[in-house]
Order: C-alpha cells, then structure tokens, then sequence
C-alpha cells in the first residue's frame, strides 16, 4: 500500500483534470477529496462518470457527505479502489461497509477531530483501514490539530495491525511526529500540489518511511 497519497479538491473536472495531469507524473495512487455542501461546507467535483480514460484503480473517495449510502452505487466502477465514509455521517455503518465489500472495493472509515475512536472499535475488523480527520473536513490548508498524535497512539494500542490513515494539515514539521505516532498513511494535499516542486515534496515524505 502507497505510503503517501496525494489528495485533490477540485471545483469542477477543469480543476480536476489538471490536478490530475500533475500527480500522475509521480504517483500511482490518489485520494479525490468528495464534498456536498451539506456534511461540510464546501462543494467539490464530484461525477465518476467523467473519469472515462483511466483503466487502473488509482483513486480513494474519501466521502465528505451526509448519508453516503444514499447515493454510493456510483462509487462502484473502475478507477475507484477504496471508498473511505465517515462514521459521524452514516446512520447504519455496518450495512454500508457489507456494501461496498459485496462490490469488492476495499472500505474505509474516517472519523472527525471531535469523535473518540471507541466510536469507530466495533468496526475495526470489517474495514480496511481508518483515516483520522487532523483538521475539521471541507477545506485544504488548515493547521495540524496536536491532539491527533495521541489519538493515533490510541488507536494503535487498540488496532495493532490495522491500517491508519491521517488526513490534513500535515506537513514537514509535523509528519515524522505523526508516523512516529503510529501512522501507516499520509494524505497529503497542499503540501505537495502546492509546493514549488510537486514530485519533490512527494519524494521528501515518501523517504520518510
């Protein structure tokens, strides 16, 4: 599994495209950051259907929207690997967790700043992987919570050999505190998409592992 996955949140598929174009000189995995408006404040792009030139499975949707049973059927098709909901925004988890298995993409959990991970233990040994949420979700370039580190030294004690993922404000400061905590995964946006050097910076938190 990719160490370091590079994250986009793109207005349109203009924004999408080229974002794309970018990190695919570098990366073979990507999270596409999904948004409605609704579970958080920001709206992104948002329709699988246009992605029709890509053969592999690159992508992890990470599902920044309220009710995301309701319309999770579209997520089901090549380029998607894994669907990451969260907890705070899924009233039956287990039954879209047993979704998303049966359609056989690999199925993870994120959970928001303020939501203890014994909400998320039950859940542990049917998901692929947790992604714990370092800022509040909607928006790119937000400061690292600190607080996080001892949230992924918890969920470690508990999840000895589970897959976790940390998402947001990490940067070269922080990110070695956050593997050295327990962290299996980066995601990654602003740090890489916007340094001066994109593959560089990709390089710099690869070697870090």
């Amino acid at each position: 599994m990719q160490k370091v996955i590079p994250t986009i949140i793109a207005r349109d598929f203009t924004d999408f495209k080229k974002k794309i174009e970018i990190l695919l000189e570098f990366t073979k995995f990507i999270q596409w950051d999904v948004m409605d408006g609704i579970f958080v404040p920001n709206k992104t792009f948002d329709d699988p259907k246009k992605i029709k030139n890509l053969r592999k499975d690159i992508f992890e949707v990470h599902l920044m929207v309220k009710n995301p049973s309701q319309n999770i059927e579209k997520w089901f098709k090549k380029p998607i690997k894994r669907i990451i909901f969260h907890l705070e925004a899924e009233q039956k988890p287990e039954n879209l967790i047993k979704k998303i298995k049966q359609n056989k993409k690999e199925v993870g959990i994120a959970l928001n700043p303020e939501t203890p991970i014994s909400k998320v233990e039950k859940y542990l040994s049917q998901i692929n992987l947790c992604l714990l949420m370092a800022v509040n979700p909607g928006f790119g370039g937000q400061e690292f919570k600190k607080d996080t580190l001892l949230k992924i030294k918890n969920l470690r004690k508990i999840w000895p050999d589970g897959q976790i993922e940390i998402d947001g404000g990490i940067n070269k400061k922080n990110a070695p505190l956050i593997i050295k905590a327990g962290a299996d995964i980066l995601a990654i946006g602003s740090a890489i998409l916007k340094a001066k050097n994109p593959k560089k910076s990709f390089n710099y938190f690869l070697k870090l592992f």
